[in-house]
C-alpha cells in the first residue's frame, strides 16, 4: 500500500500532495502498483469523510471517487478488470503556492509537527 515514501506524516509525496489540496491527513486503503512503474492508491481524507479518492503517484494528480462511493465497490470493479467503470472528478490543483503552503502548515500544526512549520 506505500510506505513513509508516500505516506510518511512529514515527507510522504501522497501526504503532501493531499494536504496541499485542503483535504486533510490522508488514510491509504488500496494500492495498484503499474506495470510500467509508479501506483494509484484510493485513500480517505480526514477533511472529507465518507468519500473515497485516488492519487497516481506518477503525475501527482488526485480525484474524488464518485462511483462506486464504497471500497467494497471499488475492489470489485478492480477485481473484475473493469477499473474503467471507476467515475471520478479532478480535485483542482490548490491556485497559488502560499495556499498550498498554508494548508501544509495547519496540518502540521494540528499533526503537533512544530518542527516542520515555516520560520519567518
Amino acid at each position: 500500500m506505500g510506505g513513509d515514501e508516500e505516506w510518511g506524516t512529514t515527507n510522504g509525496t501522497g501526504t503532501l500532495a493531499v494536504v496541499g489540496l485542503g483535504l486533510g491527513k490522508p488514510t491509504p486503503l488500496l494500492a495498484r502498483k503499474l506495470i510500467y512503474g509508479g501506483g494509484q492508491y484510493i485513500f480517505s481524507a480526514e477533511a472529507k469523510p465518507g468519500q473515497l479518492f485516488m492519487w497516481d503517484a506518477e503525475t501527482g494528480d488526485v480525484q474524488h471517487i464518485v462511483d462506486p462511493t464504497s471500497l467494497d465497490g471499488v475492489k470489485k470493479l478492480i477485481a473484475a478488470d473493469e477499473m474503467n467503470k471507476i467515475k471520478y472528478e479532478d480535485i483542482p490543483v490548490a491556485p497559488t503556492v502560499e495556499e498550498r503552503e498554508a494548508h501544509h502548515e495547519t496540518f502540521f500544526a494540528a499533526q503537533g509537527l512544530t518542527h516542520m512549520l515555516r520560520k519567518e
